[in-house]
């Protein structure tokens, strides 16, 4: 008999959490339907994917979200501008 866990945790190759992998990536398509990259990164980012998995999902690289995100971040604080040179 083949072990699919150890110690309680699902393994990687699990049946049962692949589905669920690809139905959640579905929905998260689902969910940025529509939207600009900048929404849908943000959207994304919001329940939890990282950056690397939202670039996989959106056909972008993870500096690109990652850049997107510091961005987003600094323009909900008041978007500080660096002085003119």
């Amino acid at each position: 008999m083949r072990k699919n866990s150890v110690a309680g945790k699902a393994s990687v190759n699990d049946p049962m959490l692949v589905a669920m992998n690809r139905v959640a990536k579905l929905l998260a398509l689902l969910a940025t339907e529509g939207r600009t990259k900048t929404e849908a990164i943000l959207r994304l980012a919001d329940v939890g994917f990282s950056p690397k998995e939202i670039a996989e999902l959106l056909g972008t690289t993870s500096n690109t979200v990652s850049v997107t995100l510091h961005k987003a971040k600094g323009a909900s604080r008041g978007g500080k501008k660096r002085p003119s040179q």
